[in-house]
Parts: structure tokens; C-alpha cells; sequence
């Protein structure tokens, strides 16, 4: 046998043979030859027709296909290590997740003051970080004759994240170094922000200073795609005007209402029962010198109260706008030793509010009001303390008149309710 036909033999002479000796199929072959260089001849005549030689076919598939194949495993190789890299910072996480959530005492659950310090405490009562406040902290706003229990400091997870957030009404001892503050910390103690209230307002006759008094504030779940909201109540010294501002989660200002008198009381309920919560504010008109309830839309929230006189009615904001505004008759009682009721305290119910009317401060005298979703009277009560103290004062001739529960009970029923025109 002669060389040539030895190289004969050694030849492919078709694409078919060309793939099945790269153990591929037709097409690949083909596209090798055309973009990777696969040493193939065409031959003149039909179409088609190809030669290629076994040696140099062998020659580049292994310079080329073994390179390639090396590429390929560093690619694979990066590709598994980012891979185990994700899967392990996971894994970090879910068991992080897992263990504060198995462990709920490394978790903030209380807290106390000592001097000018916020302890913050686990489950335990073990102590998890403490702050040191320069301008001291008036521990006195923070005990029983001071502010209620409930408005000093909220736990929770204020931007569902997982995480607990701390937030914390900071009242300072040294007013000439600091003022009353809105500071929310994580749940290891970093400050993540702070909200400082007010702005200089005026009426037509006066003119109102920034320095606010932060009264209270409260934490509550908005429409289901907003996420929670904070409400903050604070008042310029003197009692007169409030802002109620509306957080986010992350402490910036998203919308503001100013009312003429004191806003102090805060509960929050979806009374007509379609999933969004209105906030109720309760406390002073000192406009009228009534008792008031004034519920906000946290959507749409927004101007200055509307006052018939105009030494309360704030000037540059647009007209209130409030879901409704309602106002509590006073007893003879207040109208003989007091120049106005106020409203402190609101109870929550699946579908009412209990509204309570002190009429004579430091007296335990109050009524009751229920409030159905409508904010019509459901129930109306004199507190037992009213009525015995009504009682002394007509024996001791303080009080022209006996009380009269219907003529006087149907009075104190006649609450005023005002629903400013929808814009």
C-alpha cells in the first residue's frame, strides 16, 4: 500500500464521518468549521462536499476542545465557589434569624430609667445597652404623676424588617441644652434616627415660638401596602397649638395637622371595617373651651383646624381636613369651677370608643361616652364620683338644683359632630 492511499484511508470525507470522529452531531461540526477554525476542506462539485484529515482534525480538537474544556472547569469552578459563597451567607442568616428568634431574651422586651439613663433590658431583666443622655433625662415625666405609662417608650418592629426597633419619647432635664425629641434605636442600640416637633405658627394676634413640648406619640399598622405608621402629638408650651405629625417607619415627616388647643390622647381603630385604621386624637378646643375628638385619615390628613374665632385660627395652612370633629357638652359642674372639660382617656372596642370627659380636674369626676362607627352616642354615663360630688355640692349650696338625670343626661348626650365637606 502506498502513502497515498494510506493518507486516503486516514481522510474524512464527509461531515457525517467529520462528527462522528468528534463524537458531535452534523451541525456543530459544520459551526465548528465555520467560527472555531476545525481544519475542513470543501470540495468543488456537489454540495457538500468536504475532506478533512484525520491527524489534523485529531491535532485541533485536542489544541482547541482541551482549552476550551479547561475554560470551562475555572468558569465552573468560580461559578460553584460564588455559588457556596450565597449559600453559606444565607445559611449565616437563617441561623442568626433562627437563634434571636429561639432566643427571645437577647431581644429588647423592657426597659427603665435610672437618673439620666435609658436601660434597656431582655426578657430576663438582664441589661442589653444602655444611653447617656448629655442634656440629662427628666426622669420625673417618666414616673406615674408624670407621663402615662404607655407613651414613654414602644418595642417593636416599627419597619418589618425582623428586627426590633426601639423608640423612645426623650424629654431632657436641661431644656437651655436640648429639646424633646422622637429617637429610634435598633435593637443593639444604634441610633438609626430622631424626630425634633414643631415650627414657629401664628394666629392674626400672636405669634408662637418652636418650642414644643412632645406629649405623646403612638405606632400603628396604616393601609396593608403602607406599611406602619408613628403619630406624634406635640403641643407648644402653654398648651396651645398642637401638631400631630405622621411618620414613617424610617422617622421622616410625611404629613402634618395643626389644631387650635391640646391634642394628648391617641388610640387607633378601623371602626367601619374596611382594613385601614383612623387615628383618634382627643383633649382641648380652646377655641371653644370643650372637650374634643378629632379623627384623622392617615392618607389624607392634613391643614389647620377651622375656628370661628379668629385669635385661635392658625394662619398659613389650608382648611382642616379631617374625617370628623366632635365636641362634648359640659356639665354645670364644669361650666360653676372650670373655664372648660377636656377629654383623657380613650378605650378601644372591636367597634366602639369609649371616650372619657373629665369635668373637674383632680376630681375624680369624669363621663363616659360610647361611640359607635357613625360616632353617635351608643352609651352615656355619669361616673359614680360625679354623681356623689354633684350631691355634696347641692347639700353644701354650691349648686342651685339636684341632679336631674333625664333633663341633664339628655344634654350631656347632645355631642356636637362636625364632617367638613369631603375635597
Amino acid at each position: 500500500m502506498t502513502e497515498s492511499d494510506k493518507g486516503r484511508l486516514n481522510d474524512l470525507t464527509s461531515w457525517k464521518e467529520i462528527a462522528d470522529f468528534l463524537g458531535v452531531t452534523d451541525r456543530t461540526a459544520q459551526r465548528w468549521a465555520s467560527e472555531r477554525g476545525l481544519p475542513v476542506r470543501r470540495l468543488p462539485g456537489g454540495r457538500g462536499r468536504v475532506l478533512a484529515s484525520r491527524e489534523e482534525v485529531a491535532a485541533w480538537r485536542d489544541a482547541t476542545l482541551k482549552r476550551a474544556g479547561r475554560w470551562s472547569n475555572v468558569q465552573f469552578l468560580r461559578r460553584y465557589a460564588m455559588i457556596c459563597t450565597v449559600l453559606l451567607a444565607v445559611s449565616i442568616a437563617t441561623i442568626l434569624v433562627l437563634f434571636i428568634r429561639l432566643n427571645p431574651s437577647s431581644l429588647p422586651s423592657t426597659y427603665k430609667i435610672e437618673n439620666d439613663m435609658l436601660v434597656v433590658l431582655d426578657s430576663r431583666g438582664r441589661e442589653l445597652w444602655r444611653k447617656v443622655f448629655e442634656a440629662g433625662l427628666d426622669a420625673h415625666s417618666y414616673t406615674a404623676t408624670g407621663m402615662s405609662e404607655e407613651n414613654k417608650v414602644w418595642i417593636g418592629d416599627v419597619d418589618v424588617d425582623g428586627r426590633l426597633e426601639v423608640i423612645l419619647l426623650y424629654r431632657p432635664r436641661d431644656y437651655s441644652a436640648s429639646r424633646d425629641m422622637l429617637i429610634c434605636y435598633s435593637d443593639r442600640g444604634m441610633e438609626k434616627w430622631r424626630f425634633i416637633p414643631g415650627r414657629e405658627v401664628e394666629t392674626s394676634n400672636e405669634q408662637f415660638s418652636n418650642n414644643f413640648t412632645l406629649k405623646q406619640f403612638g405606632v400603628f399598622r396604616r393601609a396593608e401596602e403602607r406599611g406602619m405608621g408613628i403619630v406624634v402629638c406635640s403641643v407648644v408650651v402653654g398648651l396651645f397649638p398642637t401638631q400631630v405629625a405622621l411618620l414613617s417607619p424610617a422617622g421622616e415627616l410625611l404629613r402634618e395637622y395643626w389644631h387650635s388647643g391640646l391634642l394628648d390622647q391617641i388610640a387607633f381603630l378601623d371602626m367601619e371595617g374596611d382594613g385601614r385604621s383612623e387615628i383618634y386624637l382627643g383633649g382641648i378646643n380652646n377655641a371653644r373651651k370643650q372637650a374634643t375628638l378629632v379623627v384623622l385619615d392617615p392618607e389624607s390628613m392634613e391643614g389647620a383646624s377651622t375656628e370661628e374665632n379668629p385669635a385661635h385660627q392658625l394662619k398659613g395652612f389650608p382648611a382642616g381636613n379631617e374625617r370628623a370633629r366632635v365636641f362634648f357638652p359640659r356639665t354645670c359642674i364644669n361650666r360653676k369651677f372650670h373655664p372648660y372639660n377636656m377629654v383623657r382617656g380613650l378605650t378601644v372596642f372591636s367597634d366602639s370608643l369609649q371616650v372619657s370627659v373629665v369635668e373637674r380636674l383632680h376630681v375624680p369626676m369624669n363621663v363616659f361616652y360610647v361611640l359607635d362607627s357613625n360616632l353617635e352616642v351608643r352609651i352615656f354615663d355619669y361616673g359614680d364620683g360625679l354623681r356623689a360630688y354633684h350631691k355634696e355640692l347641692a347639700s353644701s349650696g354650691q349648686l342651685d338644683h339636684e341632679l336631674t338625670p333625664e333633663e341633664e343626661e339628655d344634654a350631656m348626650r347632645n355631642i356636637e359632630i362636625i364632617r367638613p365637606i369631603k375635597r
